[in-house]
C-alpha cells in the first residue's frame, strides 16, 4: 500500500500497491502477465512518464532492504533503473545472517562430535554411568542452543534499532519523498512511523 502524508507529501511504498489488481487504476496496459509488482512498478513509471511528463529524477526514495539482502539487490535496482534517485543505505543484516548461520552451525557441531564422545566413552559402561552421560549430554545440548537463541535474540534486537537510527540519520540528512521497504526494511520503516520519524 502507498501512504501519502497530506502535510508533506511523503509515502511508503510495498509490493501490494502495484499490484496486478492494482494495474488497471494507474493505467498500465495489462497485454503481458504481471509477474512481479515491482515489473508494475517499472511499467508505472514507463507510463506516467510518456503520459504526465514526470520529472522522476528528482524523486528521491529510499529503499531499505531485507535482511538477507544488501543495496545491491534486484528490487533496489528496478527503483534505480526507473530512473528515480534512490538512496539504497547498506545496513550490515546479509553478513550478520550469515554470522548467525555460523555460529548456529558451529554449535551443531559441537554437539555432534561430543555426542560421539559420550558414545565412545560410555558404551562399554554399566546402565547407570550411560543414563548420567547421556543426561548430561542433554542438558548441555539444550542449554547450549537456548543461551544461542537468546544471544541471537540480543544481537538482532540491538541490530534492529541501530538500522532505525540509521534510516532516521538518512531521513534527516536526505528528505526523501518516498520509502520503499522490503521485508526487514519493512519492519524499520513501520517503527520509523511509530517514532514519528516518517508519516
Amino acid at each position: 500500500m502507498m501512504r501519502e502524508s497530506k502535510g508533506k507529501g511523503h509515502s511508503t511504498i510495498d509490493d501490494d500497491f502495484f499490484s496486478e489488481a492494482r494495474a488497471p487504476q494507474l493505467g498500465l496496459p495489462l497485454k503481458t502477465p504481471v509477474t512481479n509488482s515491482f515489473d508494475t512498478f517499472r511499467r508505472y513509471r514507463e507510463v506516467s512518464c510518456s503520459s504526465h511528463h514526470d520529472d522522476v529524477g528528482n524523486v528521491r526514495v529510499l529503499f531499505i532492504h531485507g535482511m538477507q539482502a544488501d543495496p545491491n539487490q534486484y528490487k533496489a535496482q528496478v527503483v534505480a533503473e526507473a530512473g528515480f534517485n534512490l538512496l539504497a543505505p547498506d545496513m550490515g543484516t546479509k553478513w550478520l545472517c550469515l554470522g548467525s548461520l555460523f555460529a548456529f552451525a558451529a554449535i551443531l557441531a559441537l554437539i555432534v562430535v561430543l555426542g560421539h564422545t559420550v558414545y565412545e566413552r560410555t558404551r562399554k559402561n554399566s546402565p547407570n554411568v550411560k543414563y548420567i552421560g547421556w543426561t548430561l549430554y542433554a542438558i548441555f545440548a539444550i542449554i547450549s542452543i537456548y543461551l544461542f537463541n537468546v544471544a541471537n535474540a540480543y544481537v538482532w534486537h540491538a541490530k534492529f534499532h541501530q538500522c532505525v537510527k540509521q534510516m532516521r540519520r538518512n531521513i534527516l540528512d536526505h528528505s526523501p519523498h518516498a520509502i520503499v521497504a522490503s521485508s526487514f526494511g519493512a519492519a524499520v520503516t513501520v517503527e520509523l512511523m511509530n517514532q514519528g520519524h516518517w508519516r
